[in-house]
């Protein structure tokens, strides 16, 4: 769940909601300097189904008695991860194999880059390593057939898969700041491009939020998730539920633009 304040209110957006901005940045993107997206129905399905292991979470998301909210995606325990990343590669696979690699990837490089373990308990610790090497013995394992499909033989090689992995990295990472609010310039490094790696700068605009260099194949963009407005605090889990069971739906929107 991600938490998007708005003056006394705040719109709650899940995180397969917010998956869908992922997706429509992957169908928008490339252009001379930042390359094309390869393959396109592949990596954009990825993007969209990166989060797909949190459809059932989300249906029922756990009170923080902290601040009265949804607990965010950041909140939650390393058990609640490991329940919620224990099914999400073979749910991507019901789709394609090529998204369930990108979505196995989005999870271990995650842990990768930002899980320790010394805030977890032994047991839990142990848990989390066996599911990333399960989520590591799963890409070998779709790797092997991807390569040995001619179809798609030429998008399995190490470097085409480290860009497109780095690249749902990215629109999850862009997805994020757009689905937050962007009220300060921030900068993302590393971006896949054409040719090596490149910057670029997200910036809070009059219209929406203008980004420089311009990675996209149209000349703007507009950028669509559905959230709920919680215009309260709650005390118990029930009255979480039911709040927003009856929330009002509203449509964040942000308008990306070139910075000029």
């Amino acid at each position: 769940m991600l938490i998007r304040s708005t003056g006394d209110q705040v719109v709650v957006i899940t995180q397969p909601a917010h998956a869908v901005i992922s997706g429509q940045l992957a169908r928008a993107w490339g252009n001379e300097r930042f390359g094309v997206v390869e393959p396109f129905d592949d990596v954009c399905l990825g993007a969209l189904l990166h989060d797909v292991g949190w459809t059932d979470w989300e249906q029922a998301p756990t009170l923080n008695h902290e601040t009265g909210l949804p607990h965010t995606f950041m909140q939650l325990s390393t058990r609640v991860h490991l329940d919620i990343w224990g099914n999400a590669s073979s749910r991507a696979r019901a789709f394609a194999l090529y998204p369930a690699l990108l979505t196995s990837m989005h999870f271990t490089g995650l842990y990768e880059r930002f899980h320790d373990y010394e805030r977890d308990s032994e047991e839990d610790a142990r848990d989390a390593r066996a599911l990333v090497a399960h989520e590591l013995a799963f890409q070998d394992e779709l790797l092997a057939t991807l390569r040995a499909d001619r179809s798609m033989a030429a998008f399995a090689t190490a470097e085409i898969v480290r860009r497109n992995r780095g690249l749902v990295a990215l629109w999850d990472g862009m997805s994020l700041a757009i689905c937050h609010g962007v009220n300060e310039p921030r900068v993302i490094r590393g971006v896949p491009a054409a040719t090596g790696e490149a910057d670029i700068t997200l910036t809070p605009s009059e219209s929406g939020v203008s980004i420089d260099p311009w990675p996209f194949s149209v000349d703007r963009l507009i950028v669509r998730a559905d959230g709920r407005v919680l215009r309260g605090r709650y005390t118990d889990q029930d009255s979480l539920h039911q709040a927003l069971a009856g929330a009002e739906w509203t449509t964040v929107e942000t308008e990306l633009i070139p910075t000029r």
